[in-house]
């Protein structure tokens, strides 16, 4: 799939996620308490290509919200980081919107260059038939608010015509064993 076709088909995951979601919040899910703390640590496999495609991620959360950090193994391989830090919040059984910001930096040769982006998703859960793991369709969109470094002047939010590489967007498959205390 070309990378033009894999934005249009987030996009339009995103705008029939949108337009599901229900505007009232939600109670905690079946068997979770209100004063439960949650934890997750797992996988975040992507199909973006603005980000390494396997990602981990760990996060905690109390009722419905919750915070999540995504940080990026494979930096030693080719010297691209990302990391993501989001607040999520649940907004029905199953469904939940979140926020946050990405940091990304690339190794040239003129120096690193980075990259800040604002993020604003929604995630539903899918069927897990295993105890303890919990898996989640996400879809986000990644927008581009400032670049700098490696030769370039600060650019804050850069629009030169080509929104693909202003507003980026990406769909994942979050994998992670869950647990309460």
């Amino acid at each position: 799939m070309s990378r033009r076709a894999s934005a249009v088909s987030a996009c339009a995951l995103t705008l029939a996620l949108a337009g599901n979601s229900p505007v009232a919040l939600s109670e905690p899910r079946s068997g979770e308490s209100k004063d439960a703390i949650a934890f997750h640590a797992g996988l975040n496999l992507r199909t973006d290509t603005g980000v390494h495609q396997a990602r981990l991620d760990g996060g905690i959360g109390r009722g419905p919200w919750h915070l999540t950090l995504v940080v990026d193994p494979l930096v030693a391989v080719d010297g691209e980081l990302d990391t993501d830090v989001l607040v999520g919040r649940d907004v029905h059984p199953g469904w939940a919107l979140a926020g946050g910001w990405r940091a990304s930096a690339i190794a040239l040769d003129d120096g690193s260059r980075f990259h800040q982006h604002l993020l604003i998703g929604a995630t539903a859960e899918l069927p897990c038939l295993v105890r303890g793991i919990r898996a989640q369709l996400g879809v986000e969109l990644a927008i581009t608010a400032v670049r700098h470094g490696g030769g370039i002047d600060a650019a804050w939010v850069p629009v030169d015509g080509r929104v693909l590489d202003l507003v980026q967007p990406g769909m994942f498959v979050r994998i992670a064993r869950a647990w309460e205390r």
